[in-house]
């Protein structure tokens, strides 16, 4: 789970060409960085609640049901694969200039986070 964040982080500093196009500046990277903190944090936090209910808690998205017996790696995978997929085209919007670049990683990130938020209820 840290190695995903830490990726992340390095991913955009370690490429200098990134860093000359003004593209990837604080404000880019604190929207992956919170994107990336909160799709781990509902990953975690529902196969934490899924262990501590004992099988009678459900996935409330239908999409990630079936992915969830295949356990985190895959699960990882398809939520990486969306953040990744979102952050290029938010790249895309702030490159060409949209204002509103930040609006859906911030938005997706929201939804993730509120989802670990009901999760935690049934860890603790």
């Amino acid at each position: 789970m840290r190695t995903l964040f830490l990726a992340t982080v390095i991913f955009f500093y370690s490429f200098p060409s990134l860093a000359q196009d003004k593209t990837v500046d604080k404000k880019f990277i604190f929207a992956t960085v919170f994107l990336t903190g909160a799709t781990m944090l509902d990953v975690e936090s529902t196969f934490a609640a899924l262990d501590n209910c004992n099988h009678t808690c459900k996935e409330g998205n239908p999409v990630m049901r079936p992915l969830l017996n295949s356990g985190r790696p895959a699960v990882y995978v398809v939520e990486g694969a969306v953040d990744v997929g979102l952050m290029a085209w938010s790249y895309k919007m702030k490159k060409d200039g949209n204002k509103l670049w930040w609006l859906f990683p911030v938005v997706v990130g929201v939804t993730h986070a509120v989802a670990g938020g009901i999760n935690m209820r049934f860890v603790f």
